[in-house]
């Protein structure tokens, strides 16, 4: 509705709509957020002198979960739960408490309810927004607080157990960039091994060689078809972190997205390619897309096999939210070159 809400000295905070779903615009001096009322998502960066946003933005319509028959998310997505993420999905989502489908016998939404949940704000601050939600299913509350200087935003998530027991949770921060930054774009990341998801062989993999488990080099699993490209291509791979960061560079639009997180929670780096290679609805074989998804679980897989359960290829593949909580915090970055 564009009504201002709050405005402080350093950062201003409005009601907006984005992809016709209630939203709210941060605006702080050198840079605009916007962020989706449902789960949460950051679903637009972009600097006060531009237009330019390095996030995905789904070529479907989105809709209101909660307003919206059942029947026609069915009809416009193909598939009620994971529906429910997709009529909201862009940007860069959070996954919590699941990263990839339900585990057996769990009524849960697609990577967890913090993604398909309303959230409201927590509070404003001179130079940070904070938002709030509480997960029934999963018994979790969540804070994200987003702390704005020139052109870095530090994003800080607060979780904590309703009933005061600790939890083992998976966690994706789950960041997707499309077009027109994904064409043409170099992605770096501090990993040093990749690997092909434990999924059946598609014939649209990049690498399919190599097979399910296969390991792939890091600077191929990292690349990304040009637009221009007329082959189906998409797979999933995951990624050891060695050093927590990634960049995403497009130097003929003069603009580098960049993250840094806490290895020890999110020691893998998964890898979602989708080059028009996935034809049923929604897909339809228009998305161009590259997921760069920090997570404490390397693949998007549901409940890990035993092999994968405590541990992977070195690196752990859990994470505890304690009695009392647990913060993480990420930085992101978004530069003018």
């Amino acid at each position: 509705d564009g009504i201002r809400l709050f405005c402080t000295m350093a950062v201003q905070l409005s009601r907006t709509v984005f992809r016709g779903l209630p939203a709210w615009l941060i605006t702080s001096p050198a840079l605009k957020m916007t962020i989706m009322e449902i789960g949460c998502h950051i679903s637009s960066l972009t600097h006060t002198t531009d237009d330019i946003n390095p996030f995905w933005q789904p070529p479907w319509p989105s809709m209101d979960y909660y307003k919206t028959p059942i029947e026609e998310i069915i009809k416009t997505y193909g598939d009620a739960k994971e529906g429910r993420l997709l009529s909201c999905i862009c940007g860069h989502n959070l996954c919590l408490d699941r990263f990839g489908p339900p585990w057996p016998g769990e009524d849960r939404p697609f990577h967890g309810e913090a993604g398909v949940s309303r959230w409201a704000v927590d509070s404003v601050k001179d130079n940070s927004v904070a938002f709030f939600v509480e997960l029934p299913i999963s018994g979790l509350s969540l804070i994200r607080t987003l702390s704005f200087t020139e052109t870095k935003v530090q994003l800080e998530t607060f979780v904590k157990p309703l009933d005061g027991k600790p939890r083992d949770i998976e966690w994706c921060e789950h960041v997707t960039i499309g077009d027109p930054f994904l064409d043409g774009v170099e992605i770096e990341a501090g990993v040093d091994a990749a690997w092909n998801a434990p999924f059946p062989l598609e014939p649209s993999w990049r690498y399919p060689a190599s097979g399910p488990l296969g390991s792939v080099p890091p600077k191929l699993a990292l690349s990304m078809p040009l637009k221009s490209d007329e082959r189906p291509l998409g797979d999933v791979m995951t990624s050891r972190v060695e050093t927590p960061f990634f960049a995403a560079t497009n130097v003929a639009l003069g603009k580098k997205l960049q993250y840094t997180w806490n290895a020890a929670t999110f020691p893998w780096l998964a890898l979602w390619t989708e080059h028009r290679a996935r034809t049923s609805i929604p897909w339809d074989g228009k998305t161009r897309s590259r997921g760069l998804e920090f997570s404490s679980k390397p693949f998007p897989e549901g409940k890990p096999p035993a092999e994968r359960e405590a541990a992977y290829q070195g690196k752990p593949t859990t994470c505890t939210v304690p009695p009392a909580g647990r913060t993480e915090t990420v930085s992101i970055e978004w530069i003018a070159l």
